[in-house]
């Protein structure tokens, strides 16, 4: 069955993704493109392709431009691993916060996640760093634009959270370290543009309180919308002050209204615009046969995708169980995408890759 590759959108104007980032890149000293990901379970493959994306990127924009272009991984550890519901509250831990035999969660899928990096960095010829959230929250600028949004706490909870109007911001019991994860319970007793004192509620052991200011180590949680946004932030302040220009790398499950409603207006209302804002480049998704997006999460917390072999959804047992080098093979496929447009801005089955990546013999490899 022949490949049907209509164009769409920006590929009814352009033959090149290199021109879509040259006004930006070619007056940058260099270029940093940014991938998050919620190590909850080892990369699948959806997420493999994602990050083969932003490396194969990397790559053609190192060639195309001449400049030193890296990938930051965003390990996002905050993300939840355990939730517990009391009173009508959601209160959870983090993956950083949950143990088992000495490692916590993230730190056992990270051990995944490092070899597809380093696979990846080899094949890209592009080096890689580690940022995590306790790092990026622990930055000035982010602080400091938090209290802003803290400050302006009405407008910002309309433009970030328009259904609730709670903005998710949270910190954990310091006696059990359980968080309310929808901030139910934040108080903002006190906020400036250089300090706030913020209250939270805990079911078992009641109401705790921190400070916090642009210097000091008061851990802050924050959910994706906010954290998005204050994390462009970070990235225009290293434009403004190194010309380093930064691109956010996600799937096309973000782009759409979430880019506008979210991020673009938020934003816009702490002031900012111009090249310094990091553009989003939304890389192909891989759905199931109904054309949902294949979900980590979802695997984690059910048993959705049983039909599915589990070398799908690891990486590790992907790579050791195929006979040939399939990291190879998907990253040919990837290039392919990288190199065509009309390749790019389009979505992939799971079936599709299953073709891509195996032969008829292998055809039990990915289906129970």
């Amino acid at each position: 069955m022949e490949l049907v590759t209509p164009p769409v959108g920006m590929a009814h104007i352009t033959n090149d993704l290199s021109d879509l980032v040259r006004d930006r890149i070619s007056q940058a000293s260099e270029c940093k493109l940014l991938c998050a990901i919620q190590p909850n379970s080892p990369p699948h493959i959806g997420t493999v392709t994602t990050l083969m994306c932003g490396f194969a990127l990397a790559q053609k924009f190192k060639r195309d431009f001449k400049k030193e272009v890296s990938i930051c991984f965003d390990q996002l550890e905050n993300a939840p691993a355990k939730q517990i519901n009391l009173d009508g509250k959601k209160y959870s831990l983090q993956l950083s916060q949950v143990f088992n035999d000495g490692y916590s969660i993230d730190e056992k899928n990270m051990v995944s996640y490092y070899k597809l990096l380093d696979d990846l960095s080899a094949l890209s010829g592009v080096r890689y760093f580690v940022r995590t959230y306790s790092m990026l929250q622990a930055n000035k600028v982010f602080r400091k634009s938090l209290l802003t949004i803290l400050n302006k706490k009405d407008k910002f909870s309309e433009l970030l959270s328009p259904s609730d109007y709670l903005l998710k911001v949270r910190f954990p019991c310091p006696k059990c370290g359980f968080s309310e994860k929808s901030s139910k319970t934040l108080d903002i007793s006190f906020v400036s543009d250089e300090k706030a004192v913020l209250f939270a509620s805990c079911a078992k052991h009641g109401q705790y309180s921190i400070v916090l200011t642009p210097n000091n180590d008061t851990y802050i949680d924050t959910n994706t919308s906010i954290r998005s946004v204050l994390k462009a932030v970070v990235a225009y302040y290293e434009y403004e002050e190194n010309k380093t220009v930064s691109f956010m790398i996600n799937g096309s499950d973000w782009a759409g209204m979430w880019l506008q409603r979210i991020y673009i207006d938020a934003l816009a209302e702490l002031g900012y615009h111009g090249k310094g804002i990091p553009l989003h480049i939304f890389t192909p998704l891989i759905v199931d046969w109904s054309g949902a997006k294949l979900s980590k999460s979802i695997y984690v917390n059910t048993d959705s995708y049983k039909y599915l072999s589990a070398g799908f959804m690891d990486y590790d047992l992907l790579k050791n169980n195929y006979r040939n080098n399939v990291t190879k093979i998907l990253w040919k496929e990837v290039l392919k995408w990288i190199q065509t447009p009309e390749l790019f801005f389009r979505n992939y089955s799971i079936d599709y890759l299953k073709k891509i990546v195996l032969k008829d013999d292998d055809k039990n490899f990915f289906y129970q």
